[in-house]
């Protein structure tokens, strides 16, 4: 009976430490899940803008000659301008999502 006291009280031990890593480990997942969704979001609402800037642009040029204004070309560089710094920083929000998800990266 002393011997068995010793091992149940090391496996329940072992359990409450499982089930401590385990609830961690589903927390930074919820946390990593979200970063990825708020970086999802930022490129959909980036996408939106520009492809509002593209049609305010394609307005300011009524011409269809195959040419831009400078001014309709100076909005359209604006909209890709906008995608690519909002994918940049989607990029930044889902490499800390996998460093959430994986802190050994």
């Amino acid at each position: 009976m002393k011997k068995i006291a010793p091992l149940a009280f090391a496996g329940a031990a072992s359990l409450m430490l499982m089930a401590c890593d385990q609830a961690e480990s589903a927390a930074a997942e919820r946390q990593a899940d979200n970063l990825e969704a708020s970086a999802d979001n930022l490129r959909d609402n980036a996408e939106v803008q520009a492809d509002a800037m593209e049609d305010r642009a394609d307005q300011l040029d009524q011409r269809v000659d195959g040419v831009d204004s400078k001014a309709e070309q100076t909005m359209k560089n604006r909209s890709d301008a906008l995608r690519e710094n909002a994918e940049a920083k989607a990029d930044a929000i889902e490499s800390k999502a996998d460093a959430v998800r994986d802190p050994a990266r």
